[in-house]
């Protein structure tokens, strides 16, 4: 597939803001996703007028660069804006604001269409500039996802001049029949009858086609109806026109009966799952490719002797890292392009047989509470993947709730001896309402990655739960559940700023208490400031008063 073609509008004062973003979308330009165009592309001796019409007119998605300059702009904003507008009311691009520095954006003609970065913040009033640019390459990056997947979509429909083969001739002339069963006016009523005869039926059509200035085949027809519409439509006791010799032929992907009474809950998933296939992004077993099995299994965190039925390709360059299984016992995904709880989760059957799922913006679906799976890299589409989940659940709903596999437990090797980690996990799932509080396995990657290296936390360490202490939600400044203790870095407390860490070992007889507003004691001359998190000193030394009660009873203290 061609890359998606990027018009860019801008003014030229805010020529270095263009740049940078050039830069912050090469890694897409590299991977042949997008090809960002802007006029300074425009080569000596060229008209730039028409230059600048025929990109603008032909882009897939149009960024405007807004800023005070962009909207004091007439050329932008009386010709650039204007049709830019026009082709994203006919649905022939997707213009995408770009809030480069504050202006009065809100009252502009473009004001309800979803802008960049998060938020509608101006990139200029980012603490952070790196974190805003990367914010609107991957809000670029979704969408190039989202309209390549359509794309690819309406090009699975495209009809394909059939082979030279008994199927193909077979299909033409089923397809002719269906179209002058569906247009009397072509042959006449009386003439109809002809057509439980294929040959008689091609014949019949092509000739009729001749006469009226265009054929059955004509790439303007119809939408080809099921095989099915043209058996129920051959007159009784004659042929069907679905085979060369009158006898009926049978469909070309018929259903499988159904399995036994005895068959296991795997066999009757890939039963179920079957009829979706065959689809590039849907595999099913056995016929799983290796590496995205592997890949998929490891980031969705699916322990190792669980069986995999199926696997949804979420990627768009075919890694499966973003990917949704269905297991033997659970339903597992990752999905770091979710915009409200990215990153690795489950859903147990038990809790599916009750779900109800949704669709959540263009590309993203609920699969329960708190839990979503974005498909804007996968060619299953958003209402395909609701019908594949509602198969899963019916095939789970049938079976009794006391029958219902439980979800097998982390891999050995994952729980060392000796920590509670079932229990803090425990602890952590049942205060998801304290602030900025994330539980593992559904603790945002971004997030993980910045408060692993600010806390300098070992390799090897497992991290249960993160409280984000940051304002803008970077996780640089926060607090860690480990397998072995927690792990801390904040620089806003006056006392002791940088990393800490208490071992689980070395909670016995602390005293948590407030030393100063928002910032919180942890004994021993080490203090956290919680002010970005919204959990509050109380709550959050509450919940450091629960987690003492825990390891203090399992781990021997110091």
């Amino acid at each position: 597939m061609n890359p998606l073609r990027i018009f860019c509008s801008y003014s030229h004062k805010d020529e270095e803001l263009r740049q940078r973003l050039e830069i912050s979308l090469a890694p897409l330009v590299q991977l042949q996703l997008i090809d960002f165009w802007h006029d300074r592309k425009i080569s000596a001796g060229r008209e730039w007028h028409s230059e600048i019409d025929t990109n603008l007119t032909e882009a897939d998605i149009i960024l405007l660069l807004v800023s005070p300059d962009f909207l004091a702009s007439r050329y932008v904003y009386d010709i650039e804006l204007k049709t830019a507008l026009e082709r994203h009311a006919r649905s022939e691009a997707r213009v995408v604001p770009i809030l480069m520095r504050p202006a009065l954006w809100d009252i502009a003609p473009f004001a309800k269409l979803q802008a960049l970065p998060a938020n509608g913040t101006p990139l200029t009033r980012w603490p952070d500039s790196d974190e805003a640019w990367e914010d609107i390459a991957r809000g670029i990056l979704r969408l190039a996802s989202e309209l390549r997947s359509s794309l690819s979509e309406r090009s699975h429909k495209i009809e394909v001049p059939p082979a030279v083969s008994e199927v193909g001739a077979a299909r033409t002339r089923v397809r002719r029949v269906q179209h002058a069963m569906s247009s009397p006016r072509l042959l006449g009523k009386k003439r109809l009858k002809r057509l439980a005869t294929p040959r008689v039926a091609e014949a019949e059509v092509m000739n009729a086609g001749k006469g009226a200035g265009a054929t059955a085949d004509a790439g303007g027809g119809p939408p080809q109806p099921l095989e099915r519409d043209v058996e129920a439509a051959t007159p009784k006791g004659a042929a069907s026109p679905l085979s060369r010799d009158g006898a009926a032929a049978k469909p070309a992907q018929a259903r499988k009966s159904p399995p036994a009474p005895g068959a296991s809950l795997v066999d009757r998933l890939r039963d179920e799952l079957r009829r979706f296939t065959p689809h590039d992004d849907l595999h099913l077993a056995p016929s799983i490719p290796a590496q995205k099995l592997t890949n998929s299994r490891d980031s969705c965190q699916v322990p190792p002797s669980e069986d995999i039925v199926a696997l949804i390709d979420s990627t768009v360059l075919g890694s499966a890292k973003n990917a949704l299984l269905v297991g033997g016992r659970a339903i597992y995904y990752r999905n770091d392009w979710a915009g409200k709880q990215p990153g690795a989760g489950s859903v147990s059957y038990a809790d599916l047989a009750s779900a109800t799922f949704g669709a959540e913006g263009w590309t993203e679906v609920s699969l329960g509470p708190g839990q979503y799976f974005n498909v804007a890299g996968s060619g299953v589409k958003q209402a395909t993947l609701i019908e594949i989940l509602q198969a899963v659940q019916r095939v789970v709903a049938a079976k009794a709730p006391s029958s219902l596999p439980r979800p097998l437990p982390p891999a050995a090797d994952e729980s060392p001896s000796g920590h509670p980690e079932a229990e803090i996990l425990g602890l952590l799932n049942s205060l998801t309402s304290a602030g900025s509080l994330y539980v593992h396995p559904r603790i945002p990657p971004n997030k993980l990655a910045n408060s692993r290296k600010s806390c300098q936390v070992p390799e090897g360490e497992r991290i249960l739960g993160l409280l984000d202490c940051t304002t803008w939600g970077s996780a640089k400044h926060g607090f860690l559940f480990g397998s072995s203790g927690v792990y801390f870095h904040n620089d806003w407390t006056g006392k002791k700023p940088g990393p800490g860490k208490i071992p689980y070992s070395d909670f016995k007889g602390r005293v948590f208490r407030q030393a100063a507003y928002e910032e919180i004691d942890l004994g021993k001359e080490q203090y956290l400031v919680v002010a970005g998190s919204g959990a509050g000193v109380d709550k959050f030394a509450k919940v450091l008063y629960q987690l003492q009660a825990l390891v203090t009873a399992v781990v021997p203290q110091t």
